[in-house]
């Protein structure tokens, strides 16, 4: 029982005391609002740089494209949200604005990214 207990401190400080949930497709929803882990993918979109994990797409919306990263895999840390931010728009009109159709979309702002193992 104290090894698991010392494990967790542990784990908590390498992230500067933070808990680090690492997610996924299935678990992604929960985690929003928290301090999250993605590792896969580097993939550029046409809105940011996204990392893909399964099913999971993160989008990192102050990072345009991965450069010489794009088609590598990364792990990702930050804080997750859900936006509907930047969903297609119908003006009155009509006319349909760019955007992401569907039910949102996952990203992280400040994201810190370091090569897989």
């Amino acid at each position: 029982m104290k090894t698991l207990a010392l494990a967790i401190v542990l784990a908590a400080c390498a992230h500067g005391g933070h808990t680090v949930m690492k997610i996924d497709a299935t678990t992604a929803a929960k985690a929003v609002g928290h301090e999250v882990e993605i590792t896969g993918l580097a993939q550029d979109a046409k809105l940011s740089a996204v990392v893909v994990d399964g099913d999971l797409i993160v989008y990192l919306l102050d990072r345009p494209s991965w450069g010489a990263q794009a088609g590598t895999r990364v792990i990702v840390r930050g804080m997750l949200e859900h936006t509907h931010d930047l969903d297609v728009r119908v003006s009155p009109s009509g006319a349909i604005s760019q955007g992401v159709s569907g039910a949102g979309l996952y990203a992280i702002h400040g994201a810190t990214v370091e090569p897989a193992r």
